[in-house]
């Protein structure tokens, strides 16, 4: 029951970018189709989604000789190997495309190389230690072989999410109006993405009453006043194709 209950958290803690995100699975529109989802994911993210999808078979599947304990032992240096790129990763753009940054520091950081040399560079001096514990603690060529590939990986996985992506929650804003279709993941609620007027609302609330509360908000807005609506006067407001889209 224990390691059930320990598969269940893991598989929700690996997969819950992709189990419950307010981004679209498929955004279709006159522009074409894409992922707004796949496109919000961090390094972190596909770094967990990756680890934690082949670590499994991996560890179960029949590899020669291998050991569980080798295959366990091999999947913790891996994760340990990706992690220390990701996280250093971040650490270096954010240092060249601050924008304090200046001379050689912007300039380098503006240039079409500056990723794809980064990212060469980071995944082969992370890789060192590594590689040489393998060749010298091991005395594996496997293990060596093993090493690069997730030096691979592990490059991949920066080099398409190098620059975090800017979230954009307009997506239900662009459906109701026409502009385009969606389709969205098991769960369409993100733990970034909340609308306050909708889910910051007194036990009991309805959501008419946070529609109410955002029409107020937006007349309140349009005529510079700072008092609140009364029922009566709320009772007296239009309602057009104006006030819906504000």
């Amino acid at each position: 029951a224990s390691i059930a209950w320990i598969a269940v958290v893991s598989f929700f803690a690996v997969y819950a970018p992709l189990i419950a995100s307010s981004h679209p699975l498929i955004l279709r529109s006159d522009e074409g189709t894409s992922s707004p989802l796949m496109d919000s994911l961090s390094a972190p993210d596909v770094a967990l989604l990756v680890i934690g999808t082949i670590a499994p078979f991996f560890l179960f599947m029949k590899i020669g000789t291998m050991g569980f304990g080798t295959k366990l032992r091999l999947i913790i240096a891996a994760s340990a190997q990706i992690g220390i790129v990701v996280v250093l990763a971040r650490s270096i753009e954010s240092y060249f495309t601050h924008r304090d940054a200046v001379g050689f520091v912007a300039d380098w950081g503006r240039s079409d190389l500056f990723v794809p040399v980064s990212v060469t560079l980071l995944c082969a001096v992370v890789m060192i230690p590594f590689l040489l514990i393998s060749i010298f603690v091991y005395r594996s060529g496997s293990r060596s072989i093993f090493v690069l590939g997730v030096a691979i990986v592990a490059g991949l996985i920066v080099g398409w999410k190098w620059t975090p992506t800017l979230n954009n929650f307009d997506y239900r804003d662009r459906e109701s109006r026409g502009l385009v279709e969606a389709t969205y993941t098991v769960v369409p609620f993100s733990h970034s993405h909340s609308m306050p007027a909708m889910f910051n609302r007194p036990p009991g609330a309805t959501p008419m009453d946070a529609v109410w509360s955002r029409l107020e908000s937006w007349k309140r807005r349009t005529e510079g006043r700072s008092a609140k609506y009364n029922d009566a006067e709320l009772a007296e407001l239009g309602i057009d194709d104006e006030t819906m889209t504000e």
